[in-house]
């Protein structure tokens, strides 16, 4: 069996053997895996594997118990989640990604302000996700679901992360803005930022975009594939997702 790329080059993210959890539990149990630069990179499993806790560490919303993260070659352990945003690790969360009570702009105005940015930054967002410039002064609490997810990935982007984490982007989205949604997410990786995507619908869409998967269940990481790799698997829906994924 070939060793993981990650042991022959440096990646953008390196994360080895990292373990986390919550009051007496570990949910996730000495997990690496690795995501390049200008690559998307997805974490696919059944629901309870714990993908969300696995970003949330390397986010630094969660603490490490053991284990460590690396961008860039630099160790991001013992750093806050503000302090790795500042590093160039951008986290976009499934829930609660956006002020509701307030307008797109104002969402957008509180990242700048809160961490120091030029106010274009902005005006950079507003060109990827037209639609948010044509509602920046609707209350994001009244966008829609697909509306909603696209202020809360611009949110992310105003600190230009070299690696974005996405936790469920798609999830509850209507086909045609999911198609939408997963075309930007396209231009953010092709203008050199790294993805790491937690996919839990729409994956004969994805996967064939992601040139590594890396496959949890119950807290820890059981196989590594390219995602085309797994689409031809006729064991991978059975024993991952409990369904037949249709060819994309």
């Amino acid at each position: 069996m070939s060793k993981p790329i990650w042991e022959y080059a440096v990646p953008l993210l390196n994360v080895e053997n990292l373990t986390s959890g919550y009051g007496r539990n570990n949910i996730i149990r000495g997990i690496s895996l690795a995501a390049e630069e200008g690559s998307i990179t997805a974490i696919i499993g059944p629901n309870g594997a714990g993908k969300t806790t696995l970003v949330q560490t390397i986010a630094g919303v969660v603490d490490a118990r053991g284990g460590s993260v690396r961008l860039g070659g630099e160790p991001l352990d013992g750093m806050s989640a503000r302090e790795r945003a500042r590093r160039g690790l951008g986290y976009t969360p499934q829930l609660r990604n956006v002020f509701g009570a307030l307008s797109v702009e104002d969402n957008l105005e509180v990242v700048t302000r809160a961490m120091r940015l030029p106010h274009d930054r902005v005006d950079e967002v507003f060109e990827l996700f037209p639609i948010l410039a044509e509602r920046r002064k609707q209350r994001s609490g009244t966008l829609s679901g697909g509306q909603r997810q696209q202020l809360a990935i611009a949110s992310s982007l105003l600190m230009r992360p070299r690696l974005l984490i996405l936790d469920e982007p798609t999830t509850g989205l209507a086909p045609q803005i999911v198609d939408s949604l997963i075309e930007q997410i396209c231009v953010i990786e092709r203008s050199g930022t790294g993805v790491l995507w937690i996919i839990e619908e729409h994956p004969s869409q994805i996967l064939p975009l992601c040139e590594r998967v890396f496959l949890m269940e119950s807290g820890q990481i059981h196989h590594e594939a390219n995602g085309p790799q797994l689409l031809a698997d006729p064991g991978f829906a059975e024993m991952f997702l409990g369904a037949r994924i249709p060819q994309a």
